[in-house]
């Protein structure tokens, strides 16, 4: 049986299963989150100052308001 952790450790990801299970969902969202952003600048979207600017700024006030 495997051990149990607390709600907390399981929600920020903690445990030491979640760093090497495939399964965990939030290593397939950043795996996931990853090939996106690889793509987005493999068709150009990180040429223009402009949109990396906006993007980054957008990221934090994001963060921020979360």
């Amino acid at each position: 049986m495997a051990p149990r952790y607390g709600k907390l450790v399981g929600a920020l990801a903690w445990g030491p299963l979640h760093a090497t299970n495939p399964a965990c969902p939030t290593l397939l969202q950043e795996w996931n989150e990853l090939h996106h952003l690889l793509i987005m600048e493999a068709l150009g979207g990180d040429a223009r100052w402009r949109d990396r600017f906006l993007a980054f700024h957008a990221a934090i006030l994001y963060y921020w308001a979360l």
